[in-house]
């Protein structure tokens, strides 16, 4: 009875496209498909079946002649798609038409790209623990560089001794996180993250302004859309289209941000919850998103930096976080870069501080 043995020089039956900064996918992919008959009829041949989106070259048939105990191959070319797919590769044993036996192999395509944000180079290399400065609140000072017209606002003084305070004790995660993005943007103009070995007077104001920053109004309508919005998947669109754009990193990702009310924006913010910067990913046949992700909580453990993001059910997982927790379902934000670079007016804080909406 004459049997078929199929491989290819796939690692294990895998294509991965990788998506280029600006330029999208690269061209075609190609790979090899071999098949080995044994005790096969004479006059047989062996016949190839493709799935979607894989093709064989204009001028072959897909039909090879079955020489027993030889293995014969074929040449098969992927055209990249921007998502990923898994598809079956059928052999057949052919004689007088008659299909002699048969057999199938699973082949899948794994979707990937990266930006130009480098942990290595990038990310800082100390954790960003809430008493890495000592007292939680900044001086007054930094306050006045962070935002427009600082202390002399309106509600300023309140702000400074009611939720700022508390926005720095919750941690400084996202400060960090942003102050790692503003050195990335700007290239040598300044040294790098990863060169910072000591917290000098510079870094330390860098994390602390763009820590208070979310507080501004122009972050606070961003945050307030994405909690409105609950999508995880729309938060990796968006971060793939940012690693995709060619220009610096411009993404953060808020996790763990209680899912509520518009004014309860700010009961997030004081929340503990994590401030990462996704720099890869890879998007699996099965639909899940993974992304590795620099996280200054956590800046020596990059096996365990990776987020979970179901594109099919709009659902994340994330260390200790979840879309689904027992204290109640929370939500990811990806917040542009570009408010937290100039002083903001902090007029929807300091209504929250006033009114107690915290």
């Amino acid at each position: 009875m004459a049997e078929l043995r199929v491989r290819t020089d796939l690692d294990r039956n895998t294509i991965a496209i990788s998506e280029s900064p600006g330029a999208g996918t690269t061209p075609a992919y190609r790979f090899g498909v071999f098949a080995r008959a044994t005790a096969a009829p004479a006059d047989s041949y062996l016949v190839i079946d493709l799935p979607r989106g894989f093709y064989l070259p204009e001028d072959d048939l897909g039909e090879r002649d079955a020489r027993v105990d030889v293995e014969v191959g074929w040449q098969v070319e992927v055209a990249p798609e921007p998502d990923p797919t898994r598809g079956a590769i059928a052999i057949r044993l052919v004689c007088r038409k008659a299909t002699m036996a048969s057999t199938q192999l699973q082949v899948s395509t794994l979707v990937e790209g990266r930006g130009d944000f480098d942990p290595e180079r990038d990310a800082f290399p100390f954790d960003a623990a809430p008493h890495l400065f000592g007292t939680p609140r900044p001086p007054r000072d930094v306050f006045d560089m962070t935002f427009r017209r600082g202390l002399r606002a309106p509600l300023g003084w309140l702000l400074y001794r009611g939720l700022y305070r508390r926005l720095f004790s919750a941690g400084i995660a996202g400060g960090v996180a942003r102050a790692a993005l503003t050195l990335a943007a700007d290239g040598h103009g300044a040294p790098r993250p990863s060169s910072r070995r000591l917290l000098d007077r510079e870094t330390r104001e860098l994390v602390q302004i763009m820590h208070g920053r979310q507080l501004g109004d122009g972050p606070v309508r961003a945050l307030r859309r994405w909690i409105a919005r609950a999508s995880p998947a729309a938060v990796f669109r968006a971060v793939r289209a940012d690693l995709l754009s060619g220009r610096p990193q411009r993404l953060a990702i808020d996790v763990g941000l209680p899912q509520g009310a518009p004014w309860s924006v700010f009961a997030a913010m004081v929340r503990p919850h994590a401030t990462v910067v996704p720099f890869q990913y890879r998007v699996a046949p099965n639909g899940t998103a993974i992304l590795d992700v620099y996280d200054p909580a956590h800046p020596g453990d990059p096996a365990n930096n990776v987020l979970h993001i179901d594109l099919a059910i709009d659902r994340y997982e994330y260390r200790d976080w979840a879309s689904e927790t027992p204290s109640g379902p929370t939500v990811l934000a990806a917040l542009e870069h570009e408010p937290f670079t100039t002083p903001q007016s902090t007029v929807q804080a300091g209504i929250a501080q006033l009114l107690g909406l915290i």
